[in-house]
């Protein structure tokens, strides 16, 4: 998912979509490509909307052996519309679906493995030390159960827990399901209100998770990243 606008970075970056917002010298989504690459991905589906030139100029069809075809939102669609437009686009029997704006440090194969072992869609979690900004997941027997609000503790002091990363396996016909072509959250309307029916199982991540959504966070990414070396 390419396609944000990036309101609350454009103090910071104004002249790219957030996705492209430079690491360094090197675009951010090259950064989470180049992961993909270490994964051994072959194909991948880019759902892009606003300066979306921007992206399909950059990288072409084709990176580093990846095949990459573009899902253009002509409106905005949230993330669930954007995914849910994508996904006409898709020949397998499951997909991976990535923020284009967070870097998790997920393992495919584990995500396949689990989606394999009990054909359940699959979400990675990452263990931050606030969860107030995305808000936290209740977590039992390796699934989660709910999706709480975001929250900042009374006293101001933030609270350790599981985020939603990002990053998930889902079957295709899943996504057919999903309203076309009308704006909406892909987290707050889809996955939230029916955690307890998905049956979402949980793919714990290790190492670093950083969302360039806000300013701190951005200025904050070169270093996190640094250790991948991925740009």
């Amino acid at each position: 998912m390419a396609g944000g606008l990036g309101t609350r970075l454009r103090s910071a970056v104004s002249n790219v979509p957030k996705s492209m917002a430079p690491i360094g010298e090197t675009p951010f989504l090259e950064v989470l490509l180049n992961q993909l690459v270490g994964q051994n991905f072959k194909r991948i589906i880019l759902a892009t909307g606003f300066m979306s030139p921007s992206v399909s100029h950059y990288f072409g069809n084709n990176y580093k052996g990846m095949s990459i075809q573009y899902s253009v939102e002509e409106s905005p669609l949230g993330t669930g519309g954007a995914i849910r437009l994508a996904s006409t686009f898709c020949s397998s029997e499951y997909v991976f679906v990535m923020n284009g704006d967070s870097f998790v440090n997920f393992d495919a194969d584990e995500m396949e493995s689990l989606w394999k072992n009990f054909n359940h869609p699959v979400v990675a979690v990452s263990k931050v030390a606030d969860v107030s900004r995305y808000g936290a997941l209740k977590i039992e027997n390796g699934r989660i159960i709910a999706f709480q609000e975001k929250h900042q503790n009374p006293d101001g002091v933030g609270a350790q827990g599981y985020i939603n990363a990002g990053c998930y396996l889902f079957p295709v016909q899943t996504l057919y399901s999903l309203q076309m072509r009308i704006p909406f959250s892909f987290e707050a309307e889809f996955l939230a209100p029916k955690a307890s029916t998905l049956d979402l199982l949980v793919h714990f991540t290790s190492g670093a998770f950083i969302d360039i959504g806000i300013p701190e966070d951005y200025f904050r990414a070169k270093e996190v990243l640094r250790e991948y070396c991925l740009f």
